[in-house]
């Protein structure tokens, strides 16, 4: 995996390679019932797929449930699908305290017995919230590939 920041840490990117089609991995990022076996950072963690219509102006609403009553929901809007190829979407935490709704760009690359996720993702506020992604975006996408081996 490859990640790389800007000079500002608005935008962050990462790239991961996965032995499945990209079909697949598109599937993974557009399935209710595939984003609950992997979409959140730890396996301690619950996800619950509140909302999920996946077409243009459609919304998502996802929560990652934890110990101790420890939520975390996240919600957006799509903006341009092309199956196999790309999904862009924006990105907010409910309740944060001025957490800016941010952009993510996912791609999703044919690389010949595989394929390769492209994850972009901008309007980052700060270089705490550029972190925290960071990592989340690593551990969440290292049980997105466990989930797609079983």
């Amino acid at each position: 995996m490859e990640t790389a920041r800007d000079n500002q840490y608005e935008t962050l990117v990462i790239r991961r390679n996965f032995n499945v089609s990209a079909h697949r991995l598109f599937e993974a990022w557009t399935s209710a019932q595939m984003l609950t076996g992997w979409f959140a950072p730890a396996d301690e963690m619950l996800t619950e797929v509140l909302e999920l219509d996946v077409r243009p102006g459609g919304r998502y609403r996802i929560r990652m449930v934890g110990g101790e009553c420890e939520f975390h929901t996240v919600s957006g809007e799509y903006l341009e699908i092309i199956p196999d190829r790309k999904l862009i979407f924006t990105w907010q935490w409910e309740g944060d305290d001025g957490d800016a709704e941010m952009l993510i760009r996912l791609e999703f690359l044919d690389k010949g017995e595989g394929s390769q996720l492209l994850l972009t993702q901008e309007r980052i506020p700060s270089q705490f919230v550029h972190d925290e992604h960071e990592q989340g975006w690593k551990d969440c996408l290292a049980r997105l590939e466990r989930k797609l081996a079983a």
